[in-house]
């Protein structure tokens, strides 16, 4: 599952959906309480229009319906001392839990990850995960990649895209996808991917 402040990431957001959609690599799951918050901080924290925000965070509903967890009867259960430092996280622990997740993907260090990891949730770093599926399935994420390109304001190279996630904090994933390139480059002999 993505936490909110992945949600915040356009390119980050956009090649998770990419890499569960086209590659099936993961599920993405989600619940009322994490689009209401990530809807309500795009409008306080980036200045979105309440119709950009809806939009944005409808993305994950339109695209992985089966992905909908209800968390009311989860919080419950949990400990949430256990679970995150920061009370306005619960509900991602509570989504994380009920929702069986085997990752909570975050830059946030406020989550617990032994607390997690006893509930069969790793907390892993975007980076960490994507330079995981890069190891996994190099050819297809670097497909997926030109595709984002491609599509991203009107289209942009690849190399510009992946500044971009090295802007996202995904900077290992970047340079890893850059030195995948340049293989791929020398071994056809063309720079269809430049």
């Amino acid at each position: 599952m993505l936490d909110t402040d992945i949600l915040f990431s356009r390119v980050l957001h956009d090649l998770f959906g990419r890499l569960a959609r086209r590659l099936r690599l993961f599920n993405l799951l989600w619940s009322d309480e994490l689009l209401a918050e990530a809807k309500r901080k795009l409008i306080e924290e980036k200045a979105f229009s309440a119709d950009a925000a809806e939009r944005w965070v409808g993305y994950l509903p339109l695209n992985f319906p089966a992905g909908r967890v209800e968390i009311a009867d989860a919080r419950d259960g949990l400990n949430f001392a256990e679970l995150t430092v920061d009370p306005g996280d619960h509900h991602v622990c509570a989504l994380a839990v009920a929702g069986n997740a085997d990752y909570l993907i975050t830059r946030d260090q406020g989550y617990l990850p032994d607390g997690l990891r006893g509930h069969g949730v790793e907390v892993i770093a975007p980076d960490d995960l994507l330079c995981r599926a890069l190891d996994d399935q190099p050819q297809a994420v670097l497909d997926v990649l030109e595709l984002q390109a491609g599509e991203w304001g009107g289209g942009r190279p690849v190399a510009v895209l992946l500044e971009a996630f090295e802007r996202a904090g995904a900077a290992d994933f970047a340079g890893r996808a850059r030195a995948e390139l340049a293989g791929s480059w020398s071994r056809t002999g063309s720079p269809t991917r430049q």
